[in-house]
């Protein structure tokens, strides 16, 4: 960081004009004219920075009256602390994104992190001696030095292939044609250097390389490290830009802007499939100097101020019912206008013109109309940016939950059987998975040819408040050929890869309708013809073998949200994420919880929030809300499942019971019976071996309350 003396150095920019300007500093005004060096201002601008004229300094930033210059952020110092940091950052975010779960085996796919550096001289990197090349790769080193002597100690699958990664990286730094950093710059454009030249082409046209983790030959592809001076200009974009650090400034509000957009992409992992944000939450880090502090800080306020939502404490206006209806119908396609309005009306909320009624009893609480809505429809507080989506870099307590060791350890026998990794075994029946698959791919309208389509936009104004919006409309392209389908070995390895079915079931059926029906038509192997087949698998596989599997539990334990198998025990503190998306700061804290409240993390209003804070018998010693992924139940659809709650109950004459709860929705989908097969199947499983376990579904909190009333009573399900 700057010292307190350089940071609150500003020079401001009086005026500015082709042939001069004038930089103010207090009361005192300078003139510096074209080719003049601002060091003869004010030393603390190193770097020989002279002004070039038209509004532009030598090191090519973009000058605007108003604008305030540090002179500290400058100097080649500052600059490599912020190289540190970034550096840092990314292996950070590298090692989480490689290593996913980090399980013995059946790890999700890699995703691969990129960094990007604004830089202000192209000289200091493409020079072999160039300060800013020489510095870089210094620290790099120095990272990949500690890291590889960290991982040689470290014997997990996927740990191994990221210690071979970063060896190769490092042997490529010390080589003479390294392939770890690259730049790209408008400059290079038409250069003679055949080596600059390639460089550059292969950053801007292979995208798929770059996201990649090795080549055709089983080579590791190490570029991660891009620099620029302007991307916006370069005419470049990447998913998976992890952190952005700027050693230049930027000039305009405008390209700060579009910068920060650089990273704000949904990164792709190494099968090029999109990951999303609840599939595995991950954040742009956005390095800056401190002469942009103020625009970090604007930035965060105007996006928190912009997506707030006006709530109507008087009555319940369209705008609220969109956003409740919205965010509901993506847990709950079915839910509708019609049934939110009902469900007000059956608990007496709002009145026949949807006013809020101004006292209404629940339970034995009163509250209004509105108090009531926002408590059993959080989406309502939740529309505005959350806390934790955009942040000053500054650890945030709130992020991280910590577990309250001494209840987690009550929970510590039935944990070594919930650590076990178990393996899925089917029962023998008369249809085989090659029958299965050989039914379904001979299905010719599976097989889709597929046109371009084109997206048309407009700009439109909104007669009721005033403002232009964006209206899209997607089809296909008019009198346009098919296009071409993927690669045949893509297409199969993708359709084994989402049904979770091996090669050789899939590869004769599919290569024989290719051959044999479609006339060796590559074009039916499209994207609309692998989601088809896709699904018309599950549906089959699922239907069929729903009932005929088992759980086999094999000789290893696994890590996993919540414990640590290598070292036998429960971790101190988890993401918040995982726990729940929504919070109550007013709640009051239960000792036998399992998590440290206020504040409480929930999912859903009903029924997680009553089961979350209701007063329960003592002799329930131990409950809470399990985090995604605490315990990992194979699905035999593929992936894994927890229950939602865990309970621990102490019976006066009998061990100690362990209830496992799964909360769903009345109008369940396909994928939730699913999970319920699961669940019950594993803990059924586990009752045979004389565990004290038992499971219940439940759609209400009272149906929860029940079972508990009834295995202290001694009653099993």
């Amino acid at each position: 960081t700057l010292p307190p003396s350089h940071a609150h150095n500003l020079n401001h920019l009086d005026t500015v004009t082709a042939k001069k300007l004038n930089l103010r500093r207090g009361r005192k005004i300078a003139e510096v004219g074209v080719g003049e060096n601002l060091a003869d201002v004010d030393a603390g601008f190193e770097g020989s920075i002279e002004y070039a004229g038209s509004k532009m300094l030598s090191n090519d930033l973009e000058l605007e009256a108003g604008m305030a210059l540090v002179p500290g952020t400058f100097g080649a110092s500052y600059q490599e602390l912020i190289i540190q940091d970034a550096i840092d950052k990314h292996f950070d975010t590298e090692q989480a994104n490689f290593l996913r779960s980090n399980e013995p085996e059946n790890n999700a796919p890699r995703i691969k992190t990129l960094s990007l550096f604004f830089i202000d001289s192209i000289k200091s990197y493409r020079d072999d001696e160039g300060w800013l090349k020489v510095t870089f790769e210094r620290l790099l080193k120095k990272k990949l030095t500690q890291l590889i002597d960290d991982y040689q100690r470290k014997t997990l699958p996927r740990e191994v292939e990221y210690l071979s990664f970063l060896q190769a990286t490092l042997a490529s730094l010390h080589s003479d044609n390294q392939n770890v950093h690259a730049g790209y710059f408008g400059e290079d454009r038409g250069s003679g250097d055949e080596a600059i030249q390639a460089e550059v082409d292969d950053i801007l046209k292979n995208k798929e390389k770059l996201l990649s983790f090795s080549d055709h030959h089983g080579n590791w592809e190490t570029r991660r490290f891009l620099f620029s001076k302007w991307t916006l200009r370069e005419g470049w974009d990447n998913p998976n830009v992890f952190v952005i650090a700027k050693l230049r400034s930027s000039g305009s509000e405008s390209s700060k802007i579009q910068e920060v957009g650089r990273g704000l992409r949904l990164p792709v992992d190494e099968n090029g499939h999109r990951v999303h944000q609840e599939e595995w939450p991950s954040r742009l880090s956005f390095l800056i100097g401190y002469d942009e502090k103020a625009f970090a800080s604007m930035l965060v306020d105007e996006i928190n101020r912009d997506s707030k939502v006006q709530l109507n404490e008087q009555k319940l206006d369209e705008a609220m019912i969109t956003l409740i209806v919205t965010e509901r119908q993506k847990v709950d396609p079915a839910f509708t206008e019609l049934r939110l309005l009902e469900d007000l009306d059956d608990k007496k909320l709002i009145n026949r013109s949807n006013e809020f009624k101004p006292s209404v009893t629940l339970n034995g609480e009163t509250k209004s109309g509105f108090a009531w809505l926002l408590e059993f429809y959080p989406e309502l507080t939740q529309a505005r940016v959350r806390a934790d989506r955009i942040r000053d870099n500054k650890p945030a307590s709130r992020l991280r939950v910590r577990l309250r060791k001494e209840n987690w350890e009550q929970l510590s026998s039935i944990w070594e059987q919930f650590s076990r990794r178990y393996m899925l075994q089917f029962e023998r029946s008369g249809a085989s998975l090659e029958q299965i698959a050989a039914e379904v791919l001979r299905d010719p309208a599976l097989y889709i040819r597929q046109k371009p389509s084109q997206v048309q936009q407009r700009l439109v104004s909104n007669e009721d408040n005033g403002r232009f919006e964006v209206a899209q409309r997607e089809g296909e392209l008019a009198a346009s050929e098919f296009m071409a389908g993927m690669k045949y070995g893509h297409f199969l390895k993708q359709l084994a890869l989402r049904t979770s079915l091996p090669v050789n079931v899939l590869h004769p059926v599919l290569m024989a309708m290719l051959r044999d029906v479609l006339h060796g038509d590559s074009r039916y192997l499209s994207e609309i013809s692998l989601d088809n087949m896709t699904r018309a698998l599950q549906t089959r596989i699922n239907a069929h073998f729903a009932q005929r599997h088992d759980y086999l539990p094999l000789d290893f334990q696994a890590s996993t949200s919540v414990f640590d198998s290598t070292a036998r025990q429960f971790r101190e503190e988890i993401s918040a994420e995982i726990v729940g998306k929504n919070v109550d700061e007013n709640a009051i804290d239960d000792p036998r919880s399992l998590y440290q409240i206020p504040p409480l993390r929930y999912d859903s209003v009903d029924p997680e929030l009553p089961l979350l804070k209701y007063d329960y018998p003592q002799q329930v010693s131990v409950f809470g809300k399990l985090p995604k992924r605490a315990i990992q139940i194979p699905k035999y659809t593929g992936g894994s499942t927890t229950p939602d709650f865990v309970y621990r109950i102490e019976r006066q004459d009998a061990d100690s019971v362990y209830l496992l709860v799964e909360t769903k929705a009345e109008n369940m989908r396909v994928g939730d019976q699913v999970i319920l097969d699961a669940q019950r199947k594993f803990f059924d499983m586990l009752r045979r071996q004389n565990i004290n376990v038992e499971f219940a579904e439940a759609t209400s909190a009272p149906a929860v309350f029940s079972t508990i009333n009834g295995l202290i009573e001694g009653k099993v399900n």
